[in-house]
């Protein structure tokens, strides 16, 4: 690994449907490059999940882009705690360390995640 690490997944599996505290098992379906990134795909019972992950724009970061199919429930995304990052959300409500997402906000939203300078 090269540079500088500000930033770790402590939770998992970050994805909660229905409730805070349901996590599904998900089931990897793949993934492809989009103009030199991956893009996973995986299933959360009937949800499709797309996952494409990118730099940040101008800083030091990187981005998610997720797109959801089948999405009829409230969804919540985890969120680790890491203290040198900033956290930026398209949709979605940021409550403590949990992003509460509607079904509608959910089929598509990104989290940039930053370096604090």
């Amino acid at each position: 690994m090269v540079g500088e690490i500000y930033y770790r997944n402590t939770v998992g599996f970050p994805f909660r449907v229905a409730q805070q505290d349901s996590v599904p098992q998900p089931e990897f379906q793949g993934y492809r490059m989009i103009d030199g990134y991956p893009r996973f795909m995986y299933k959360m019972g009937d949800i499709l999940v797309h996952e494409l992950i990118q730099p940040a724009e101008n800083t030091p970061g990187f981005k998610m882009q997720y797109t959801l199919e089948n999405v009829n429930e409230p969804i919540w995304y985890a969120l680790s705690k890491n203290g040198d990052t900033q956290l930026e959300v398209t949709n979605g409500t940021v409550e403590g360390d949990m992003i509460s997402l509607t079904p509608e906000e959910a089929k598509e939203f990104t989290i940039t995640i930053t370096a604090d300078e």
